[in-house]
């Protein structure tokens, strides 16, 4: 029975009408506070495995003069940015 229970919100959450507010709110606060609760955890869990990850394997990578050179390489490209936004501004 609770897993039918179960189901039923992901439909409603998945399924949600435009006009809504929120898809869950009329299974109550408690579920609303369940999905946040959710949601922030495997938010926080995702961005911390892809950071760990992504440290890993760049400890692994040896980019040469890029790493020698870096700052200067990312300060032209933000300033080749700024030209082209200062020769075609976004309107």
């Amino acid at each position: 029975m609770k897993r039918c229970r179960f189901l039923h919100v992901c439909q409603a959450l998945a399924l949600s009408l435009p006009g809504d507010r929120i898809a869950a709110s009329h299974f109550g606060i408690a579920v609303i506070a369940l999905l946040a609760v959710v949601c922030r955890r495997s938010t926080i869990i995702t961005y911390v495995l892809l950071c760990v990850c992504s440290a890993a394997g760049m400890q692994r990578v040896s980019l040469g003069p890029v790493e020698r050179y870096g700052e200067v390489i990312s300060g032209v490209f933000i300033g080749l940015v700024g030209v082209v936004f200062w020769i075609f501004p976004v309107m």
